[in-house]
């Protein structure tokens, strides 16, 4: 008598325990992923290109399409604030190093690369298919601000814009907490990457 029990339990558990508890965390997911979305804002839209490289070459806007983006720009002269922000960009860029939908566009005035270059290198944000190294196409806040209010230092802040061109939100690097929702924001905007399909390939018959 004790087999058939033991096998009722277990029909049980798999008939309901399994899909209750696959359910409690689809929707403790959802939740999540919800309340992630619901910190991101409506900043104002990225200035549209094309833009100039350091380099003298230009990035054409639409090679940015379809990807997130992560923003920053370095004060002139660089500053202290600036060896933080590229070494925490270095991380995140090692995080999303096979995400080709993932940009990072860094601004800095050619006058600077000198002594920049040499601190991208150490923080490993010389990768050309996803880090680009930009002259500004802004001057001052408007339009395109740093930070969420225009009266803080720009130095440590970060954007984050969509795939569509859309700022989502600000990061003020001097914050662990805020770098640290820079990478589940990041995370929520990427697209999902599609897996191919596995094909069946039949052996011809000899």
């Amino acid at each position: 008598m004790k087999r058939p029990l033991v096998q009722y339990l277990a029909l049980a558990l798999l008939l309901v325990g399994l899909p209750a508890i696959s359910w409690y965390y689809l929707d403790k997911g959802f939740k999540y992923r919800m309340e992630t979305l619901g910190e991101l804002g409506e900043l104002g839209r990225f200035p549209s290109g094309p833009y100039e490289r350091l380099n003298g070459t230009l990035l054409e806007e639409d090679a940015l399409e379809g990807k997130v983006l992560v923003i920053h720009r370095f004060a002139s002269p660089l500053v202290a604030a600036d060896e933080q922000v590229a070494l925490e960009l270095g991380k995140i860029h090692h995080q999303f190093d096979e995400r080709p939908d993932v940009q990072f566009l860094l601004f800095s005035e050619a006058a600077d690369s000198a002594a920049l270059l040499p601190l991208l290198e150490k923080n490993r944000l010389t990768d050309p298919a996803q880090v680009d190294l930009l002259r500004p196409v802004f001057q001052g806040n408007p339009p395109f601000s740093f930070a969420g209010d225009p009266k803080q230092p720009s130095d440590s802040w970060v954007a984050l814009a969509d795939t569509s061109g859309l700022v989502r939100q600000y990061y003020d690097f001097r914050d662990g907490n805020r770098i640290r929702r820079l990478v589940e924001h990041v995370a929520t905007l990427m697209p999902v990457m599609e897996r191919n399909k596995p094909v069946l390939k039949r052996e011809k018959e000899k």
